[in-house]
């Protein structure tokens, strides 16, 4: 944890009936597992309360000076050392459940806002799992397996989120600690329903779907921005082989086909004979596609999805063109930035990180080419993926064709 750039993280619940706050499992960088703080009366704190009701998360640079954050240096903070604080709320449905606490001990440092943003969805999710334990509890009294779910749920949490604090070249080289939690929750979860199928607990069912469906879309969002780490990191390699691209768009259709059915969209593809057979990194080709066409089908309802490739001298020019929304001139360029998404109440609408796009780009750039957007807004968008059709292996492991 003290690579990850925190000194301790915390999972605090709330017991409304003593008007506290407990710490359930405390997880220092020096120690690990440690004693767990004292609680903290909700009488001591109610400036603080407000805020962490009220937002989703306090990021407070330095404790000792945010206003947010000065009851908990009155004796509440483990050390005299922490010097900023990074809260999250859990809740589930209208209850405040507790909150998730990271602390950076020594010096005061900013929080990104993919940082918060980070460790709040972590506590979202953490909001439905609790909320769906509490129905489970209350209907069937299965107290002793809410009691080791829970400690389950704790520590894959406490890993989550300290992973959440990686620098980018730290994160490059995490991924199996930062998803290996959320397959748990996944896995999990899906024990979890088929239990509740076999003996006919129909709203049980649906608070489980509720829970696997926001744990695989954070699975999604982490992998994205792992993916964004080992670029912005320099860690890609290029893997070149002979690959068919046909065959490459065949496995990329099939990839998108669940999401292209809920929005009631068709994906076709048509790939140019001498376009077909090209050396590059089947791996990147792959990604970027499957990125483009979810991006295609996110933005489009009930329309269709074309992708041609064709060869244009030594480049293969991959055109996936849709009928959706469109994006307007002056945020063309815009979209290829990480944790964009356009205009800002489109996150509102659709969801996603806003990194798809902009590891096409840097894919591209590793292929030997580029990617470029042309649109009319309420029309549809072409996306443009050029790539060199004989990529060389130059400094990179090269796989035998």
């Amino acid at each position: 944890m003290a690579t990850l750039g925190v000194g301790r993280c915390s999972l605090w619940l709330a017991d409304p009936g003593a008007r506290k706050l407990v710490c359930q499992r405390a997880v220092s960088a020096r120690l690990g597992l440690v004693p767990t703080a004292a609680p903290i009366p909700f009488d001591a704190i109610p400036i603080y309360l407000d805020h962490i009701l009220s937002t989703r998360a306090v990021d407070a640079h330095h404790c000792w000076v945010d206003p947010r954050t000065l009851e908990l240096t009155g004796g509440f903070l483990s050390e005299k050392t922490v010097m900023s604080v990074l809260d999250a709320r859990v809740r589930a449905a209208d209850r405040f459940v507790g909150l998730i606490s990271c602390e950076a001990l020594t010096t005061p440092r900013l929080w990104r806002p993919e940082e918060v943003g980070f460790v709040a969805s972590i506590a979202d999710l953490l909001g439905q799992v609790a909320l769906t334990e509490s129905l489970r509890q209350e209907r069937n009294g299965l107290e002793e397996r809410v009691k080791e779910r829970t400690a389950e749920l704790e520590a894959a949490t406490a890993v989550a989120q300290a992973a959440n604090q990686a620098k980018s070249r730290f994160i490059a080289n995490m991924s199996h600690e930062l998803r290996t939690p959320l397959n748990a929750i996944v896995g999990y979860t899906e024990l979890m329903r088929e239990t509740a199928v076999e003996f006919g607990r129909d709203d049980d069912i649906a608070d489980h779907d509720k829970v696997l469906a926001a744990a695989r879309n954070l699975l999604s969002q982490i992998s994205s921005l792992l993916d964004l780490s080992r670029i912005e990191a320099n860690r890609t390699e290029r893997t070149v082989s002979t690959l068919s691209l046909r065959a490459v768009l065949q496995e990329a259709q099939d990839l998108v086909a669940p999401m292209a059915a809920r929005n009631g969209n068709t994906v076709v593809y048509a790939v140019a004979p001498d376009a077909d057979l090209i050396r590059s990194d089947r791996d990147k080709v792959l990604q970027c596609l499957v990125n483009l066409l979810s991006n295609a089908c996110k933005f489009t309802r009930n329309g269709q999805i074309v992708v041609t490739a064709n060869r244009f001298g030594p480049a293969v020019a991959i055109a996936v063109r849709d009928t959706g929304i469109g994006v307007p001139a002056h945020l063309r360029e815009e979209i290829f930035k990480p944790i964009s998404q356009g205009e800002e109440g489109l996150s509102k609408s659709y969801s996603g990180t806003g990194l798809g796009l902009a590891i096409v780009r840097s894919h591209a750039v590793a292929l030997g080419g580029t990617v470029q957007c042309d649109s009319t807004p309420g029309q549809g968008s072409v996306f443009t993926l050029t790539i060199a059709a004989q990529l060389t292996a130059t400094a990179e492991h090269c796989a035998a064709a």
